[in-house]
């Protein structure tokens, strides 16, 4: 079994920073109910409600996206960063490349859905990190690409549980 966690720089900061403005907006709105007709309330008051709405779910998503966590298994493979996770089990996997040069290739870092050959590939990846791609047999993706601080540990476990 091998489990990793990668944090993605700077969204620790930043989800602290929206969370701030949330909190900002949620005290705006109570000041201007307990007291209406001060000159700071020249906006409508369910717009400080709106604003920390917003702010409270882009708040929640920055947390879901500070780490990347690579969990593999007996059963198979899950990447996911917080809730938004994908899960392959062992037969659906044909193989694994080592990607050493990932960059921008698939269009940035976080969950990616990009093409390749025609057909969909999925992306998990952080800044830093080199990828390993997993070759599906069938499904919705050709592949599922993830980034992983082991790389050659992740392509040894893959190719014993499918070899």
């Amino acid at each position: 079994m091998h489990q990793e966690k990668l944090p993605f720089p700077g969204f620790s900061l930043l989800a602290l920073f929206m969370i701030g403005l949330a909190v900002f907006f949620l005290g705006m709105g109570i000041y201007n109910l307990a007291n209406p007709g001060n000159p700071l309330d020249e906006p409508p008051n369910w717009f400080n409600f709106v604003m920390f709405g917003v702010f409270g779910l882009v708040s929640w998503l920055v947390l879901n996206f500070r780490q990347l966590e690579v969990c593999v298994t007996g059963k198979g493979i899950e990447v996911g960063y917080g809730r938004f996770r994908h899960r392959q089990q062992w037969l659906n996997i044909e193989g694994a490349t080592l990607d050493t040069k990932p960059g921008l290739k698939y269009g940035g870092f976080g969950i990616r859905l990009t093409w390749s050959g025609g057909k969909p590939v999925l992306v998990y990846n952080t800044i830093g990190a080199p990828v390993v791609e997993l070759k599906l047999k069938q499904g919705r993706y050709s592949k599922v690409v993830f980034s992983t601080r082991q790389p050659e540990e992740v392509i040894g476990l893959i190719n014993r549980h499918i070899g």
